[in-house]
Order: structure tokens, then C-alpha cells, then sequence
């Protein structure tokens, strides 16, 4: 109501000021009358919206642990699809459905960035990476087995983690404060499920719905940084290779992948938590985006990720095995 008389008193002066100081009261109450049905659909929406999306969290969970691909799936609105999703409302979706996930999967352990590349960004037609969000037994350490069918449609990439270590992280203005934020870089062979089926048309509202993908993830050891000119260097140009159990090289890629610079990547969830009303704590560990092509499991046995660049001139390994 408040607003509404707000409203009006701005068009009554508007009125005055253009020399038309007589509006009649029935042109006032009109527009007040206006005003406040639309405030009332827009409330009525969002309760409705709010309902739909409890029901299709509670879906989306249901597909989640029976490891389904999702086929058919209309956001609890009859007739209706992702495209029918603005990317606001498939976040609202996704901390819903992560609420679901969190009674067995545990508490928040961080974040991760999906499509962290223009290639990737220009596939789901937007310009900008997508958030998820990583749970506290989705992250395993190295030497971890799963089984080959961990989720509907399982995929491997090699990714980077970061860990938070300082809140002053949230004022960060550069990549120098950023990094002085933090404490350990961590390898990281993440291991995400599509969950839609080959043929659904899946967009950036859809991929954003599902939690961007997060599944499970595998963990090499964390290697302290500093804020220092040579881990900036360093952090920019990570080479990784993944190999299958014979030594074949399955895919190769650069942290350079990460939005030019894994910092960038860091800066980007940091602000797009902002935007929705969080923040980043000491302890968040920061999945960053895939540095290899997400690529199917398939009948690969063991898998492992090779890192150059973290610890002088030695490697860094991490593996996992499919059962």
C-alpha cells in the first residue's frame, strides 16, 4: 500500500508540474487499483514458483540418486521446459535441489565454476561461467575407487582447486589480494554427471538447475602458496595430462583454460556469490573449471592426472580407479 500511494503522489506531481494539476480521482484510483494487482500476481507468482521448485528439487534429487538420465523433465510445470527457466530462477532451483542433496551428502564444502572457457560459454549460449556448489562427500582423496556407472551420464576432466584461507578475500579489487586470500592449490580430477539424457536439449538455465553437474571429485595432495610473483606465474601455466592405465595420454590441457588465469576463476565465483547475498569463508575450497574436455568414463579402468608446474620440477599425481 505504501508504494502504491507513492506511486501516486509521483503522478499527481508529475501531472501538476506538466500544468494538468487537475487529474481526476477516478484516473488515481485507477492506476493505484492497477499497481496493486500487478504487486499481487507477482507475489501469487512467487509463491508459485517457490512451490514448483520444492517439487522439482525433490525431483531432480530423485533422478540424482538413482543415477537416471533425466529424459523428460518439465520443472514441475506442465508443458514446460529449462528454456522456460530465466538463469535467477534455475539458481533458485539449484540451491533447492542442493538442500535435497545435503541430508546425505553432507555440508557445503565449497564452490565450483562450470563453462570457464568462450568455447564452452558459446555451446550454452551465454557469456559468462555458470556456479555449483560441492558437498562434503562428493570431494574423495586421491586413490579412490568408484564405480564406472557413479552417476547417469559420468564424465572425467581434469579441474584445479583453491583453497580460501582469509575473508578478506570478499574485498579482494585484483588477483594479488585474491591470491593472498588463499592457502593450497589442490589437483583436482573432478568427475561430474550430465544427468540429461543424449537427446534433451540442455542450455545454460538446465545445466545451472543441476548443480552445473557436480557428482564426485578426486583430490591430490594440497600444496601451500604464497602471494608471491612466481605462484602467479606458476598458477597461470599448470600443464596436466590424464593417462588411462596403460600410459595412453587421453587428454591434455593448460590452467590458462580457466578464463585466461585460475585467479580470474577465483574473482568470478567470489562476485557471483555477491550477487546473491553470500560470501566466501576461510576452509571453501574453489573448484575452478575444466582444464581437459569433460569426456566420458567408458571402460576406463584407472585413471590418472598428471600435473607440471605445482612443485618445481617434479610432478603431481592423481588417480582413481573404476570398478
Amino acid at each position: 500500500m505504501v508504494k502504491t500511494r507513492l506511486l501516486t503522489v509521483v503522478l499527481m506531481s508529475i501531472a501538476a508540474l506538466l500544468g494538468e494539476g487537475d487529474v481526476r480521482a477516478s484516473e488515481v484510483v485507477s492506476f493505484e487499483g492497477a499497481v496493486q494487482g500487478e504487486l499481487r500476481r507477482e507475489r501469487s507468482r512467487s509463491i508459485d514458483l517457490a512451490q514448483v521448485n520444492v517439487a522439482s528439487a525433490a525431483e531432480l534429487a530423485d533422478y540424482f540418486w538413482r543415477r537416471q538420465p533425466i529424459s523428460d523433465f518439465s520443472f514441475g510445470q506442465s508443458g514446460a521446459d529449462s528454456a522456460s527457466l530465466s538463469l535467477l530462477e534455475a539458481a533458485d532451483l539449484r540451491d533447492q535441489y542442493v538442500y535435497q542433496l545435503m541430508s546425505k551428502l553432507g555440508s557445503i564444502a565449497g564452490y565450483k565454476a562450470g563453462l570457464t572457457s568462450p568455447a564452452a560459454q558459446a555451446r550454452f549460449g551465454v557469456d559468462h561461467p555458470l556456479r555449483g556448489v560441492l558437498l562434503q562427500d562428493m570431494m574423495l582423496e586421491s586413490g579412490a575407487t568408484v564405480p564406472a556407472s557413479f552417476g547417469a551420464r559420468p564424465l572425467f576432466e581434469a579441474d584445479l582447486i583453491v583453497r580460501v584461507s582469509d575473508a578478506a578475500i570478499n574485498q579482494a579489487e585484483t588477483s594479488e589480494e585474491a591470491l593472498a586470500a588463499l592457502d593450497a592449490v589442490i589437483p583436482f580430477i573432478e568427475l561430474p554427471d550430465l544427468m540429461f539424457g543424449p537427446n534433451a536439449n540442455l542450455d545454460a538455465a538446465s545445466l545451472t538447475a543441476v548443480n552445473v553437474g557436480a557428482r564426485l571429485g578426486v583430490m591430490g595432495t594440497a600444496i601451500p602458496i604464497d602471494a608471491t610473483e612466481e605462484w602467479m606465474t606458476a598458477l597461470g601455466n599448470i600443464q596436466v595430462e590424464i593417462l588411462d592405465e596403460s600410459g595412453a595420454i587421453l587428454a591434455e590441457g593448460n590452467s590458462s583454460a580457466l578464463l585466461g588465469h585460475p585467479l580470474e576463476v577465483v574473482l568470478w565465483l567470489r562476485d557471483d556469490l555477491k550477487r546473491s547475498g553470500q560470501c566466501l569463508r576461510p576452509g571453501d575450497l574453489l573448484s575452478l573449471g575444466s582444464i581437459t574436455a569433460p569426456t566420458p568414463v567408458s571402460d576406463i579402468q584407472i585413471l590418472q592426472a598428471r600435473y607440471q608446474g605445482l612443485r618445481q620440477n617434479d610432478p603431481v599425481d592423481v588417480v582413481v580407479t573404476f570398478d
